[in-house]
């Protein structure tokens, strides 16, 4: 019996403390719910999603509360850590509990704390209802914004190490200021920099505290200052890594560099010599370090770069698809080439190639006007990129040799020798230009098998081709005489994000200048002027607009001189990267060309005399597709690579560079849009490694020759091949 007893009053004991224990737990529950609305009150200066971020809260989808939701409504500590030890799905915030909630008050305080409201008062309220869904309410008390008065410094012997003065001279000249601490780092990033750039080269600080003066509204910020020590410039020194090759002088490199020693050591310098370095092109990796000395009198350092050479000598032969940078005709050929990085101390290198070329091959391929050309060339390049000083500014040289054969229509073949001296400069990437480029040119060109056994000097074909009759003549009497001496000069802004298929930025020469005086065969001024622009419209779709003039003054084409530029320097219209609706080189005005009684006869040689002037444009809309879901991985991958076109062209030359045309055209007929020809069309992009492969097909829209407007068809149409954008 007494068991029986003690077993009662054992059970009784247990049952008291279960439900003292269970009492205990029910006091330590921790409501869990989920956000559905957050309503905010008084916020006026603080924006929505500043707010949100302060109380890092991210509102659930219906979705997510079904299923997060599906649990029992309470918890206790322990089983809310076990079940949701976290509050988050990827980037959704499922839930949160009321503590943790009531915790970020404090951190949205202090956001307002920052923006300079010291008084704002910021409350939660919280309704949940019998499905744990809460709605939580934000009351905003802003208040005065206080303004900022004064910067101390912690540390007044700092105040004689650097010149805190300046920085304060920086402050007062922006009063009255509110308290903005966002804005208050700037300001002082800012100053700071000028000390960076006069040696305080590891200068670093931080915002300490702010002194507030509730009554007038306005704060005192306290800043500390950390390591404000002054280097010098002790020296400057290379680490050369080779694979056994040449090595590039230690003093042209240091007269290559901004940073010399016994100057301040500024970062900024520091990362421009690299820059320079870099862009010798000798280098695959260029870093560089810094060791500090100290001495009784003064910080030291001691700048290091380390330069990564890449490899000295390469041979390569290549089938290539390419587009010229004149005329942006397609071509495709074959290149065996060998060169050497670097065959002395000094930089210099040299390079020899040999090329066969199938020019212009969107036209062959669709038109049978004329067959493909072909070009042989074989040539030499030796670059000195330290040719000499100005001051310290490098002067680099290049100095190429060439000898190409390109075979024209009717069994003419133009042999061309080149001789060229050019110097490439490149601009800071702030400015509105990216390089310069001047150059000096030799020309030797002539005909091959050109003879007058069959034309009559009194046919009016012999005026079309007077100037190569001429040049004939020229090589009798001074068989080793240039063709043309001229001096080039291009200044050019190239500030697209991509070279290959630019969304944005913007492309311009302004101007190309080429001047051949009097001492050759040819006497010639040309000018030319292109600019090319890039915008994004949304991240498929880009707007892109080309615009080109070009303009050349011949002084040849008098009764005893009956010479005209080189070949390559003829403007002409239509094609695949022009007037698309017109075939390459076909695009002429009829007033300033060749009597239509020719026409017959001048087919075969239109495509080696082209025009004096030249105006053209395009648009285009540029889609690009984007990448669909749901598809087989190597078919969307295709489809996102794909794009579409639209575009519009318009333009023609005038002034066909013969005698009896070459100033027919005058400057207002030139700019007279009712002696355009237009065209539209629509065209296919893929992208490649190489540049995205174009094909577009063009309709003529209106004919300047005819003055007549034309209806889409077929049979009219022109279809044009490419690497890369049209522009």
């Amino acid at each position: 019996m007494q068991k029986i007893f003690s077993s009662i009053r054992f059970f009784i004991l247990f049952c008291c403390l279960s439900a003292l224990c269970h009492t205990l737990s029910k006091g330590a529950e921790t409501r869990r719910f989920a956000l559905k609305t957050i309503r905010m009150y008084g916020n006026a200066h603080l924006t929505a999603p500043q707010v949100l971020n302060a109380l890092n809260i991210t509102l659930p989808s219906e979705l997510e509360l079904n299923h997060f939701l599906d649990w029992n409504d309470v918890f206790t500590p322990e089983l809310y850590k076990l079940y949701y030890p976290s509050d988050t799905k990827g980037n959704i915030r499922i839930s949160l509990d009321s503590v943790l909630l009531m915790n970020r008050v404090e951190v949205l305080q202090n956001l307002y704390q920052r923006k300079g409201y010291f008084d704002a008062k910021v409350q939660l309220d919280i309704s949940i209802d019998s499905s744990g869904i809460g709605i939580v309410d934000v009351y905003c008390r802003e208040g005065r914004k206080y303004a900022l008065s004064n910067l101390l410094i912690t540390d007044t012997s700092l105040e004689q190490t650097i010149p805190w003065n300046t920085i304060q001279h920086d402050f007062r000249l922006k009063l009255p200021r509110f308290y903005d601490e966002d804005s208050l780092v700037n300001m002082l990033n800012s100053s700071f920099q000028q000390l960076l750039e006069n040696g305080y080269a590891f200068l670093e600080y931080r915002i300490e505290q702010v002194m507030i003066d509730t009554v007038n509204k306005t704060v005192i910020s306290v800043i500390r200052m950390q390591n404000p020590e002054r280097y010098r410039v002790q020296s400057v020194e290379f680490e050369h890594i080779s694979s056994g090759g040449k090595t590039l002088q230690d003093d042209l490199l240091k007269r290559l560099l901004f940073i010399k020693p016994n100057t301040w050591l500024s970062p900024q310098t520091v990362n421009r010599s690299k820059n320079q370095l870099i862009g010798l092109s000798f280098f695959s990796e260029v870093s560089e370090s810094k060791k500090k000395f100290i001495t009784d009198t003064d910080t030291l350092a001691t700048v290091s770069y380390i330069m990564k050479y890449k490899k000295p000598e390469e041979v390569v032969f290549s089938v290539f698809l390419n587009r010229t940078t004149m005329d942006n005709f397609l071509n495709m050929g074959l290149e065996a080439s060998y060169s050497d990085l670097l065959i002395s101390e000094t930089g210099n290198s040299f390079s020899i190639f040999s090329r066969l070329l199938a020019q212009d091959v969107s036209n062959t391929l669709f038109s049978t006007q004329r067959g493909l050309e072909f070009e042989y060339s074989i040539g030499t390049n030796f670059n000195q990129p330290f040719a000499f000083f100005l001051g310290e500014h490098r002067v680099p040289l290049t100095y190429s040799a060439q000898v190409s054969l390109r075979n024209l229509p009717s069994n003419l073949k133009l042999l061309t020798p080149q001789l060229r001296v050019s110097n490439f400069n490149t601009f800071p990437e702030w400015t509105l230009f990216s390089n310069l480029n001047f150059d000096v040119t030799l020309d030797f060109t002539r005909l091959i098998n050109f003879t007058l056994d069959e034309t009559d000097p009194n046919d009016p074909l012999y005026r079309l081709i007077a100037p190569y009759v001429s040049l004939s003549d020229y090589y009798k009497n001074s068989p080793f005489s240039p063709a043309s001496f001229t001096f080039g000069l291009t200044l050019t802004g190239d500030r697209r994000n991509s070279v290959i298929t630019p969304s944005k930025g913007y492309f311009l020469t302004l101007p190309q200048i080429e001047y051949s005086p009097d001492i050759g065969y040819s006497h010639f001024f040309r000018v030319f002027s292109q600019f090319h622009t890039f915008t994004p419209v949304n991240k498929q779709l880009v707007f892109a607009t080309k615009i080109k003039v070009g303009h050349i003054i011949n002084w040849g084409f008098t009764d005893d001189d009956n010479s005209t530029p080189p070949f390559e320097k003829h403007f002409f219209a239509g094609g695949a990267n022009s007037v698309r609706a017109w075939p390459s080189r076909g695009l002429k005005d009829a007033e300033s060309s060749i009597d239509d009684s020719l026409a017959s006869r001048i087919t075969q040689l239109s495509a080696i005399i082209g025009s004096a002037s030249l105006i053209e444009g395009s648009i285009e809309l540029r889609y690009s597709f984007p990448k669909p879901k749901g598809l087989a991985e190597f078919w969307a991958d295709k489809i996102a690579r794909s794009g579409a076109v639209l575009f519009f062209d318009w333009g023609n030359s005038f002034n066909r560079l013969t005698p009896s045309t070459y100033t027919t055209a005058t400057i207002s007929r030139i700019f007279n849009p009712a002696h355009w020809g237009y065209g539209y069309g629509i065209g296919f992009r893929f992208d490649t490694p190489a540049g995205p492969f174009r094909l577009d097909m063009a309709f003529p829209l209106y004919d300047p020759n005819s003055a007549s407007f034309r209806s889409p068809q077929f049979s009219t149409a022109q279809y044009h091949i490419g690497l890369g954008h049209a522009f």
